[in-house]
């Protein structure tokens, strides 16, 4: 093999490992073997290749100037790229569309895609939900998940928890988190309660949430 045809075949992969890479940034799941990684970007890569070749060749009279065993032109590897990036968001609009069907309609509940990662999916609901968190020191707080690591190659992730108070077993505030809030890790957590509303209750105190 020459070093021109293992340049092409490398530029018409990245397309689909960018696609691969946009999707997964917005759903997170585990990391796939390299094997599996190297596959879906050929299979991808390819598809996205064929089509804009045929797209160039047939609709657009050669303007992106490709020329077959030839190094692609810059106008050419920019719509590559630009298609893999393209390739990625269909996916994750076509995962959208996937879970607003199966939650508009009971019948097409088999539709939904399944959860790749629930700590993920659960604090993206965030802005919705108040978190009572049960510590394994026996500590308890509440507050609402502002921000949180997300990495499902690792059991534990960090996350902050804002707007927090410390509570008791009767989840009566003992006293107020000024500042950030509190730095927590799962590690360190026995469970999670999550509650709606805009509003942050814990005993008699009450406290409106700024977004």
């Amino acid at each position: 093999m020459q070093f021109s045809d293992l340049a092409q075949f490398v530029l018409y992969v990245i397309p689909g490992f960018i696609a691969l890479e946009i999707y997964r940034y917005v759903y997170p799941v585990k990391t796939r073997s390299d094997f599996i990684i190297v596959t879906w970007s050929v299979v991808f890569g390819l598809l996205i290749s064929f089509s804009l070749i045929w797209i160039n060749d047939n609709l657009l009279d050669n303007f992106l100037q490709f020329v077959p065993n030839e190094l692609p032109s810059i106008g050419f590897l920019l719509a590559l790229l630009f298609c893999g990036i393209l390739l990625g968001l269909i996916r994750i609009l076509f995962r959208k569309l996937r879970t607003l069907i199966a939650d508009a309609t009971p019948f097409f509940q088999r539709l939904n895609p399944d959860p790749q990662n629930v700590w993920y999916q659960v604090n993206q609901a965030k802005e919705e939900y108040w978190a009572v968190v049960f510590l394994d020191d026996e500590s308890i707080y509440l507050g609402y998940i502002q921000s949180f690591r997300s990495d499902p190659d690792e059991l534990e992730q960090d996350f902050l928890l804002s707007h927090a108070s410390r509570i008791d077993d009767h989840l009566r505030v003992l006293y107020e988190v000024d500042g950030l809030g509190v730095y927590l890790n799962t590690k360190n957590v026995k469970r999670i309660e999550y509650y709606a509303g805009t509003t942050k209750s814990a005993g008699s105190t009450k406290r409106k949430r700024s977004k």
